[in-house]
């Protein structure tokens, strides 16, 4: 379409220049040659010229942004999601998306992700319901408050130890692939652990269905597995959600 306009509108110009051309100094008969020469210019602008602004309508949207909310499952607990996404047709089967979650566990701790994936469309992305397949990776950190009655540690006044020691306690609400990354621990001088966070790489693998309610607003349930890598050890985490997304 760009081709097609520059060529019409280099119609006209070519034509403007020839006429001006065949007004300057020069022999009548220069001057009827140029001009005879420069009448199909004239006419193919003319003519094409409606056509050119028909084929100038919109393209359809390719960008969108969109939220979600919906269920965090993993080994030792789960909780809500939600998040937020942007969004970007690279071409028409493949799609660049960018997200944020927060994915909510029992009492005492919580994660967040931040992924970049690519959606690959299993149909034409045109048509009203799309299915299609999520990879992609990112950023998941866990925090959890190790002062909580439900982790590993529980805080009992003992003499002798600044006023508090430490006895072993439900350790197994606590994931053991976190549980490895702790380390040595000491006693804090004022018995509170406090929150601890873990930081680590993540894949994403997943997929969905994109399902159009207007030319603009289109729901999208969703399934992602967010497989988190440390220590060479994996945890996954699975989250399930219905989002609700606006292209522009």
């Amino acid at each position: 379409m760009e081709l097609f306009q520059r060529l019409t509108g280099n119609g006209l110009a070519i034509f403007m220049v020839t006429h001006l051309v065949a007004n300057t100094k020069g022999s009548v008969l220069m001057s009827r040659i140029v001009r005879f020469l420069s009448l199909p210019l004239l006419i193919q602008w003319v003519l094409l010229l409606p056509a050119s602004a028909q084929t100038g309508a919109p393209s359809p949207p390719r960008a969108s942004v969109g939220v979600n909310g919906g269920l965090a499952a993993a080994s030792q607990g789960n909780g809500a999601a939600m998040g937020a996404q942007v969004a970007f047709d690279v071409t028409d089967g493949f799609v660049l998306e960018v997200d944020g979650s927060y994915l909510g566990r029992r009492a005492g701790s919580h994660g967040m992700s931040a992924t970049a994936s690519i959606l690959v469309n299993l149909v034409p992305a045109d048509r009203k319901t799309v299915p299609y397949l999520a990879v992609g990776g990112g950023v998941y950190r866990a925090s959890f408050g190790l002062g909580h009655d439900q982790f590993f540690w529980q805080m009992i006044p003992i003499s002798g130890m600044h006023g508090f020691g430490m006895m072993q306690g439900p350790y197994d609400h606590m994931p053991g692939f976190y549980v490895d990354q702790l380390g040595q621990m000491m006693v804090p001088a004022n018995g509170r652990w406090g929150m601890r966070s873990f930081a680590d790489p993540a894949l994403s693998v997943g997929g969905g269905i994109k399902l159009d309610i207007s030319s603009r607003l289109y729901v999208r349930p969703d399934a992602r597995a967010l497989i988190v890598i440390a220590n060479r050890d994996t945890y996954t985490v699975g989250v399930m959600s219905i989002g609700l997304g606006f292209k522009f």
